[in-house]
C-alpha cells in the first residue's frame, strides 16, 4: 500500500477489510456444512426406497362406500404445483406416492384419507378412526399419510386432532368423490361424532345438511345458535339461525320463534333494519294475541333504536291494541 500523506490515515481501506471478512464469516456460517448436506440427501434417497419398496394393493373402500385410489388425486394435485410453493418434501410425496402407489393401494390409509378430507376441517383422531373402521391399523396409516406429507397431526395423545397438509389435498380427494360415496361419508362422520360424545351442533348439522338430510340439521343448528348467543357469539348465532331458517322445513309456530330469536340477535349486534325485517315476518304468521303483541312491542324498540319514532309509536299502539 503507497504510503499515505501526512496527516491522513489508511483507515478506511482497514474498515473495508475488515468488512469483507465479516461478510465471508457470515456467509459461511450460513451454508450447511458439507456433511449436512450429505446426510439430507442420503436421508431423501432412504425415503423414497421406503415409499417405493411399499406393498401395492388395491384399496378397497370401508362399507358403504366404493373408491379407487383416493391418495393418488392429492398426491397429483402437489406433483402439478397445487401445495403452496415450500411445502416440505412437495416432490417428494409427489414423486413416492405415485411411483409406488403405496399410500393409494393401502387400503387403511386410503380411508383414513377419506375421511379427513371430507370431514372438511380439523377432526378428532378417534372420529377419524371410528368413521373409517379404522381398527387397529389406524396407527400404521397415519404414521404412512404424515410421511408422505398428506395429513398432519395436532395436540397431545389422547386428544389428537387430525386433518389434511394442506386444503389443496382436501379438495383433491374430495372431487373425486361421487355424490353418493361423499353423502355416505357424511352419514358415517355424524355416526362417530354421536359415538364419541362430540356435542359439536354445528359440526353434525353441517354433515348432516351435506348428507341430503336437512330437516334432521336443522335442530343441531338451532341447538348451536342457542350456545353461541349464550357465550355471546353473536356472529356465530345469526348464522346459525339463517342456517335454520333457510330450508323453510320448520312448522309455523316454531318459525315464529326461531326468527323472534334471531332478531334478538341481530338487534345485539345493531343491525336493526335486519331485526325489523325478520320481527315483520313474524308478525304476518301470527294471529292477534299476547305473543303477537310482544312482537310488536319489539318491533317498537327496533324502530326507535333506527331513530323511526313515528313507526315505533305505531308498533307500540299495536301492541296496545292486541
Amino acid at each position: 500500500m503507497p504510503p499515505s500523506p501526512e496527516g491522513s490515515s489508511p483507515a478506511p481501506v482497514v474498515v473495508l477489510y475488515v468488512g469483507l471478512a465479516k461478510l465471508q464469516v457470515s456467509a459461511e456460517k450460513q451454508a450447511p456444512p458439507p456433511w449436512k448436506k450429505n446426510i439430507t440427501l442420503v436421508g431423501s434417497a432412504c425415503f423414497t426406497q421406503k415409499l417405493n419398496s411399499l406393498p401395492s394393493a388395491h384399496w378397497q373402500s370401508p362399507p358403504g362406500v366404493t373408491r379407487s385410489n383416493p391418495a393418488a388425486a392429492a398426491a397429483t394435485s402437489v406433483a402439478s404445483g397445487s401445495v403452496a410453493a415450500g411445502s416440505v418434501a412437495a416432490g417428494s410425496l409427489a414423486t413416492g406416492s405415485l411411483a409406488a402407489g403405496s399410500l393409494a393401494a393401502g387400503s387403511v390409509a386410503g380411508a383414513a384419507l377419506e375421511a379427513v378430507a371430507v370431514a372438511a376441517g380439523p377432526v378428532a383422531r378417534t372420529v377419524a378412526r371410528r368413521a373409517a373402521e379404522l381398527g387397529p391399523q389406524e396407527s400404521t396409516a397415519v404414521v404412512q399419510l404424515r410421511a408422505a406429507n398428506l395429513l398432519r397431526v395436532k395436540g397431545t395423545r389422547g386428544v389428537e386432532v387430525i386433518e389434511t397438509y394442506h386444503d389443496r389435498i382436501r379438495d383433491a380427494v374430495q372431487e373425486q368423490l361421487g355424490d353418493e360415496e361423499r353423502r355416505a361419508w357424511h352419514l358415517r362422520l355424524v355416526s362417530a361424532l354421536q359415538a364419541e360424545g362430540h356435542e359439536d351442533h354445528e359440526r353434525i348439522g353441517k354433515h348432516l345438511q351435506a348428507a341430503g338430510r336437512v330437516s334432521e340439521a336443522v335442530p343441531h343448528y338451532l341447538q348451536a345458535a342457542e350456545a353461541a348467543t349464550t357465550t355471546l357469539a353473536f356472529d356465530r348465532a345469526a348464522d346459525l339461525y339463517r342456517r335454520a331458517l333457510a330450508p323453510g322445513v320448520l312448522p309455523p309456530h316454531a318459525d315464529v320463534r326461531v326468527r323472534s330469536e334471531y332478531a334478538d340477535v341481530l338487534m345485539r349486534q345493531a343491525r336493526f333494519d335486519e331485526a325489523a325485517s325478520e320481527l315483520g315476518r313474524c308478525r304476518t304468521k301470527m294471529s292477534p294475541g299476547e305473543d303477537r303483541a310482544r312482537v310488536f312491542h319489539r318491533l317498537g324498540e327496533v324502530e326507535m333504536s333506527r331513530g323511526d319514532v313515528p313507526a315505533a309509536i305505531e308498533a307500540f299502539e299495536q301492541a296496545l291494541d292486541d
